[in-house]
């Protein structure tokens, strides 16, 4: 017997995903700043990990044999996510300061509506028998 499973790369791409999105909803109850308790999160960064996780999944085999709307949604993400790093970044290179720009919540909501999307169909849907 083996001592784990193997995680299929959704799974596993997934479980990095919320960690990264849990980050940025922090930032965004925070004003889109760093979080005074988590001075390790950086919110452009956390934007690049979702990034770069939709990017990394959309480059396996398991991608490839998904359905053409779920490829829209992952598709999706990613430039939403792209988008609120390059929010971010400037943000962050103006210190932060001042009031958050509301694009920041609208491409961070975008961002939440394609997963929920997808997550209807795909995620909270129990499988046909």
């Amino acid at each position: 017997f083996r001592e784990t499973a193997p995680v299929p790369p959704l799974a596993e791409a997934m479980v990095q995903v919320d960690a990264a999105f849990e980050a940025l909803t922090g930032s965004k109850q925070a004003g889109w700043k760093t979080l005074t308790d988590h001075p390790d999160i950086d919110p452009p960064h956390e934007a690049l990990r979702l990034r770069e996780l939709c990017t990394e999944f959309m480059r396996t085999e398991d991608y490839a044999k998904r359905p053409e709307d779920f490829k829209k949604w992952m598709k999706d993400a990613q430039d939403f996510a792209a988008k609120l790093e390059q929010d971010l970044l400037e943000r962050k290179k103006a210190g932060y300061a001042g009031e958050a720009p509301a694009v920041l919540n609208q491409t961070y909501d975008a961002l939440k509506n394609s997963c929920s999307a997808c997550h209807k169909p795909y995620r909270n849907t129990p499988p046909a028998k």
